[in-house]
Formats: C-alpha cells, sequence, structure tokens
C-alpha cells in the first residue's frame, strides 16, 4: 500500500475516533440551574484549542474529574491540581455550598512543543462571603508562595516535584488555575486586556444562541484542531492541517449516552463568503444516505459526499481554492456537463479490506442509472454484469480533488444504480456476490445492530469508520506513534462511527453517533440510570397527529397540508390548498407527534414547531429553519410540544414529554423554563396537559392513567388524585379559590381538590 494512502486513512481514523472520544465528553447529566451569563470565558486566552463548559462546579469536581473517568484522562489534572481542586471542593461543600452551584470550564492550551496543559476556570459570583477566597487560603493544608504578575498575585500552590505544583489566582470573581504558570499569566493578562476568548467575534456568535450550557457543552476551534491533534499524535499534522483549519471557524457539540450509544448533536458556524470548506455545502438539500447499501460489510472507513446541486457545489470549492491560493486545474465547462448527466446523488470514497491489503473504492449514486450509462457509452463499449476498463480513471480526481487518488480507478462496473471504481479483482469479487445474491453488504450489517437508529438517513457531509474491522490491520502499517494511540482509542469499544453534516441555512448541522455492543464497559463517565417503568405499566395511549398536518397560512389566509414520506425518506412536503407543492425538505426522521404554530417572532407571521428524535424544530412557511432552532435535548422526546401563553404576550411556554418519562417546561427558545423542577410521569398520558391561572398563579394539570397531577408554574406539586378519581381530560377545570379546585372525574362524578 502506497505511503500516503496510509497517511490518509490513519489520519481519517484519528479524527473519526478522535470524534468519538468529543462524543464522551459531551455526555448530558442532571440538569441544573439556569445559568445567566457565561463569564468564566472571560479569563480564556484566545488561543485555546477546546473549551467545555459546565453549569456547574459539582459537575467538574464530582464526575468529570473523578479518578479514573474518561475526561479526567483527557485533561490529565496533575496530582497538584488534582489535590487543590478537591480541598476547594470540601471548602466548598462545608462553608460554602451555593459555590457548588458556579459555573466551571475546562479550556487545552499549547504549552511546550506539542503538548498541551489546561486552565480551570470557576465562577465566585454566587459567593455570599466575599471573603471567601482568604478564608480558604488561610485554611488550606497545602503549602503555597505568594507572587505578583502584572499587579496580580499569583499563589503557586504544592510541594517542588514535577506535576506537584498547581498555579492561582482569584480576580475579578474568577479563580484560575493551572499546572503551566504560562498558561495562567496568559489568562491574566487576556482578562486585564479584554482580549479573551469572550472578546472573539465568532466565538461571541456561538454564545449568544447557547447562553447557558445544560450541563455541559463542548466548544472546539477549527483554527486549534491541529494543535490537539499534534499533542496527542506527538507529531504535528502538516498535509491536512490548512484544511481542517479552513473547515469552519467553531463547533459547539451536546450529546448523551444510553444503552451502547453515544449520540452528539450540535453545529458549526463560519464566516460568510468562500473562506471556509463548510460554506461550500450551504444551499445543498441532504441527501440520502446509499453508498452503505453497495459498500461491502467488512468497510473500514470512508466519506460520503451527497449533493442536490453538484455545479453550485463546485463553483462554491473553487472559489474556496482561490480564497486560499490554492492552485489547481478545474475541469472544463464540457466535462462538468457531462458528469452532471450522470444525475449523480452521492459521490463516495471506502476503504475495503480485501485479501491481505486495504483497498479503495469510489462509488457515485445516480437518479437515473440508465442516462448514465449512456454518457458512458458515448466513450466505451458497455458490457452488460462485467467488469469494464474505465475511460476516464481520472474523472473524480479531476472534479473533487486529488484524495480520490486514493482509488486505482482504472475499471468500473455498475450494480443497481450505482457506478463503482477501484481494482479490477475487487470490483469482480463484488459483481459476481451480487449476481449470486451471497453479498452482505455494510447496511446490511449495520441494519442487524440497533445502530440504525443513532444514523442521520440523509446529510450532505458523512464520515463514517468501522474501527472493529480496521484498527488491528492499522497498527501494522503505521508509525508506531500513531500505533499507541490507536491502542489507546481501542479501549473504548467503539465498533460504528457516523460523523454526519448538513447544509441548514447559515450553518452546518453536526451529528455524531458511536455504537459498540460493549461500550458499556468503556471508561465513560457513569450514566443516568435508566428509566424503568412499573410492573405491568402500559405504553401512552394518548394519541399522536399523523400527517397531513393542517398548517394555516397567514400570507394567503388558507390552511395548507404538511406532508411526510415514510421512513428511511422521511421528506417533508408543503402543498397549499390548491394541492400545489410549495416546497420539500428532507428530515433525518419522521415528526414524532404533532406539528404547532406559534408567533415566535411576534410580527404577526406563524411558524412551525415539531419534534423528531431528540431535537426540536422551528421552520417558517418557506420551510427555513429559525434561529435558535433546531434544538437538541439530552434523550428523545415522546410526546409534545404542547405550546402555551400564559401572559398572552407570545412569550411562550413548551411542555415536552421526554422518553425518560420526565415532564420539562421550556420558554420560546427551547431553553428550560427558569427555575424548572423535573416531574417523572406517575404513568402514561391520557389527556393533553392544560394550563389554568388563578389570580396571578399559575397551575400545570398533567393527565396520567395513575392519577391526576397538578404541578405550580415551575414544576412542583401542589396536589395529585387517586386512581379512582383521575379526571376526564375534556371536562372543565375551575377555580372557586387559591387553594380549591373543581373538576370531573372520568366516571362523570363532581370531584374537589384540595391544593398546597
Amino acid at each position: 500500500m502506497r505511503k500516503r494512502t496510509i497517511i490518509f486513512l490513519v489520519l481519517l481514523t484519528l479524527l473519526l475516533s478522535g470524534a468519538a472520544v468529543y462524543g464522551y465528553l459531551v455526555l448530558f447529566r442532571n440538569t441544573g440551574p439556569t445559568v445567566t451569563n457565561n463569564n468564566t470565558y472571560r479569563a480564556v486566552p484566545v488561543d485555546a484549542v477546546l473549551v467545555q463548559h459546565f453549569s456547574r462546579l459539582s459537575t467538574l469536581t464530582a464526575e468529570v474529574l473523578a479518578p479514573g473517568s474518561y475526561i479526567e484522562r483527557l485533561f490529565h489534572p496533575q496530582a497538584g491540581t488534582q489535590a487543590f481542586l478537591q480541598e476547594l471542593s470540601s471548602f466548598m461543600t462545608v462553608h460554602h455550598p451555593g459555590l457548588l452551584k458556579a459555573e466551571a470550564l475546562c479550556s487545552l492550551h499549547p504549552s511546550a512543543k506539542n503538548s498541551l496543559a489546561t486552565l480551570f476556570c470557576i465562577s465566585g459570583a454566587l459567593a455570599q462571603d466575599p471573603n471567601w477566597w482568604e478564608d480558604f487560603m488561610d485554611g488550606i493544608p497545602i503549602p503555597y508562595e505568594r507572587h505578583t504578575y502584572d499587579g496580580q498575585t499569583i499563589y503557586q500552590a504544592g510541594g517542588q516535584g514535577a506535576g506537584n505544583q498547581v498555579y492561582v489566582s482569584y480576580v475579578q470573581d474568577l479563580l484560575m488555575l493551572s499546572s503551566s504558570r504560562v498558561v495562567l499569566e496568559s489568562s491574566l493578562r487576556h482578562l486585564a486586556r479584554g482580549a479573551s476568548l469572550a472578546d472573539d467575534p465568532g466565538f461571541a456568535r456561538i454564545v449568544e444562541h447557547t447562553p447557558a450550557s445544560k450541563p455541559t457543552r463542548l466548544f472546539i476551534p477549527h483554527q486549534r484542531i491541529p494543535a490537539l491533534f499534534a499533542a496527542y499524535l506527538g507529531v504535528p499534522m502538516q498535509k491536512y492541517a490548512e484544511f481542517v483549519r479552513t473547515s469552519a471557524q467553531w463547533t459547539v457539540l451536546d450529546g448523551f449516552a444510553g444503552g451502547h450509544e453515544v449520540r452528539v448533536d450540535g453545529y458549526s458556524v463560519f464566516s460568510s463568503g468562500a473562506e471556509h470548506y463548510f460554506s461550500t455545502l450551504l444551499g445543498q438539500e441532504p441527501q440520502k444516505l446509499m453508498a452503505p447499501e453497495i459498500l461491502p460489510a467488512a468497510t473500514v472507513a470512508g466519506f460520503f459526499l451527497g449533493l442536490s446541486d453538484p455545479t453550485a457545489y463546485l463553483d462554491a470549492y473553487g472559489r474556496y481554492l482561490e480564497w486560499h491560493k490554492k492552485k489547481r486545474n478545474m475541469p472544463d465547462k464540457e466535462r462538468i456537463e457531462w458528469f452532471n448527466l450522470l444525475y449523480p446523488t452521492e459521490i463516495s470514497l471506502s476503504c475495503v479490506p480485501y485479501g491481505a491489503e486495504l483497498q479503495w473504492i469510489a462509488v457515485i449514486h445516480s437518479r437515473y442509472i440508465r442516462q448514465a450509462r449512456i454518457q458512458f457509452a458515448l466513450l466505451n463499449k458497455q458490457e452488460e454484469s462485467k467488469v469494464m476498463v474505465n475511460p476516464l480513471p481520472g474523472l473524480l480526481t479531476g472534479i473533487f480533488g486529488p484524495v480520490f487518488n486514493l482509488c486505482q480507478a482504472g475499471y468500473y462496473c455498475y450494480i443497481g444504480p450505482y457506478i463503482i471504481f477501484g481494482p479490477e479483482n475487487l470490483l469482480n469479487r463484488m459483481l459476481q456476490a451480487n449476481l449470486s445474491g451471497n453479498y452482505h453488504s455494510l447496511a446490511d450489517a449495520i441494519s442487524q445492530t440497533p445502530a440504525s437508529s443513532g444514523i442521520m438517513n440523509a446529510s450532505n457531509l458523512t464520515l463514517f469508520l468501522q474501527p472493529a474491522t480496521g484498527l488491528d490491520q492499522l497498527k501494522t502499517l503505521v508509525d508506531k506513534r500513531y500505533a499507541e494511540r490507536l491502542d489507546a482509542w481501542g479501549r473504548y469499544n467503539a465498533q460504528i462511527t457516523f460523523l454526519q453534516f448538513s447544509s441548514l441555512e447559515d450553518r452546518i448541522y453536526t451529528h455524531l453517533s458511536v455504537y459498540g455492543d460493549s461500550l458499556e464497559i468503556s471508561p465513560l463517565v457513569p450514566r443516568q440510570k435508566e428509566a424503568r417503568m412499573p410492573d405491568g405499566a402500559r405504553q401512552d395511549t394518548l394519541a399522536r397527529e399523523k400527517p397531513p398536518y393542517k398548517v394555516f397560512n397567514h400570507l394567503t389566509r388558507e390552511d395548507n397540508e404538511l406532508f411526510q414520506t415514510p421512513w428511511p425518506e422521511c421528506r417533508l412536503i408543503m402543498r397549499d390548498h390548491t394541492g400545489k407543492t410549495l416546497w420539500e425538505k428532507t428530515m433525518e426522521g419522521p415528526i414524532q407527534d404533532r406539528v404547532v404554530q406559534l408567533d415566535f417572532l411576534k410580527n404577526d407571521k406563524l411558524q412551525m414547531l415539531f419534534s423528531i428524535g431528540n431535537r426540536l424544530y422551528l421552520l417558517d412557511r418557506l420551510g427555513r429553519n429559525v434561529s435558535p432552532y433546531p434544538r437538541a435535548y439530552a434523550t428523545s422526546i415522546l410526546y409534545g410540544p404542547f405550546i402555551f401563553d400564559p401572559e398572552g404576550k407570545k412569550e411562550y411556554r413548551i411542555l415536552l414529554v421526554h422518553q425518560d418519562n420526565v415532564l420539562r417546561c421550556y420558554d420560546k427558545s427551547g431553553s428550560l423554563y427558569g427555575g424548572w423542577n423535573d416531574f417523572s410521569l406517575p404513568g402514561y398520558l391520557t389527556g393533553q396537559p392544560r394550563y389554568t391561572m388563578w389570580d396571578n398563579t399559575g397551575l400545570w394539570v398533567i393527565y396520567t392513567e395513575a392519577r391526576t397531577v397538578f404541578l405550580s408554574a415551575t414544576g412542583q406539586v401542589r396536589g395529585m388524585t387517586t386512581r379512582k378519581e383521575c379526571l376526564d381530560p375534556q371536562a372543565e377545570i375551575r377555580f372557586s379559590g387559591p387553594y380549591e379546585l373543581y373538576g370531573t372525574t372520568i366516571e362523570g362524578k363532581p370531584l374537589t381538590i384540595m391544593l398546597q
């Protein structure tokens, strides 16, 4: 195998494996109180290669940095840092428990050559006693010395041995500590001069849409990704560093672990224009994932590029290359027109084991394969069910770039709607296996595992890795320094990884799914306990709405209909009152329950709110996403959204019932409603929730088969009925006083409920 083939495969594997590790970094845990300001960002120098924000300090000290946890391995707090944080946590628990709810963050910064140092920042804004820091330092059992830097005091705590020292400073209600004095001094400089990460326009754009982490969120600056990988590989990333730096500006991620799977969702932002590669995907409709249907089950890795308009993509890609002054002979207009007549929806490049080697194949999926065959018939003789000499071996390289040089495209064949390029022997084996009906595809292999539910059916760019089939082979081929990292990642037991990117208006939606049947024995942060239904409990019987959904068009004042095609296509189709199709949009799954409308912008124009999986979408009448949606949550949405406008000011509240049977209330932007207390339903829903008021006091009424529950505006229980006295969801409810409520049971009997 050629050296550059090995290098590319290694880098692709490392990028995907690294993404899998990042997935573990962003597990959702029990939510804490809403954070109103992310002031810890003020202390982070702009050279950060990774930032992880926590809504409360206790998440960081009690869970994340627990000895042996995976994040503890990543951030590598040295002995002195670990001891200092333990003393700090113990002091706060006893003397200032309110500070355990303070926001905190970890960030990684370049230190010595190809190494990183961790900076920890903790907010002291919640401190009731302004002298808490002096009290802590006066009583700390760890010896320390004082130094002065830039007018601020730095405490050097710990012994003299390597790894025992930690440098700490408390300035402007921010506690900063690091095992690197250089990093801490840099933090103090940036804070004093107002030139920190919080002042970076690209980062500020993301924080504007994520003002509070619930409970943890990961920020990745693309400009710094090469430094991150250089630190973990021990050698700098060279050939692909520039591309990685210019793919986007920032990516923000959050996700959850459940069962044998980790799912991570987020988005990438970038400047307008042609500076970043992800801008080439804007305007492209996500395309159905097709290549796995034809790739062998043992495929090691690959990427799939789904394009609705190849010409627009190539024009944008040309502008991207021109922006970065990269010289490349783009194909002529005639070649592009010839290629477009293949009607491609997806172009892919994959690594497949063949014999004792790894080979590369390229695949084009065509919407109209007969027309594609006619195009090739103009160049050479076509033979049915045979592998043929490729008249254009440099076709994909010339159009999509030198990465396709990895594929020795001297031969090609047709299998169904696919045109496959690669080595003759490998194509012959694939073709014969298909003709004999004895072919096991990658899609077949994935469908036999629960992994398929976590993979988006449509995207613009998908990176795929199957470590179970490829890592062992790679170890014998690559540099020992790379092999050691592959060994380290092997303990995460990931079998199938999909990293997918899709165009969403002015940003790229990012989705990562990592599956492994032994993933639960990986060194992960402890998961949330799975919700268990009582014995004999039945499924929720509240009827789900089904397409077509009636949607009022505020422009024409007529009712439109929103259709959705069945899985796996899941395409939304909006039609007006005459049956004319107004727009279509491919989604990653079916709408979970209902479509409701609200005036989000308070301009008398209605938008559509609905849920798919663990995401909540808000679309305008033209099918465009309305910022800050879509929003991703830790668990899938079982029922909702239920929309309420208690004050009549279009400051909506949204109720969602999640897959773990927990009821949560969100504000109009999809963030957890301030002060809300999660409520676990005592049974399955029998009716839509209600919101009623007495004077200025609000009350939620939740109908379940076990009992009817009455919650305060913030989710605290104020009363409930017995099973025999469950209220009729269709009957009227009225207050007779601030603590007394009248209703009607399912049997039609009047009932008085006393509230707390």
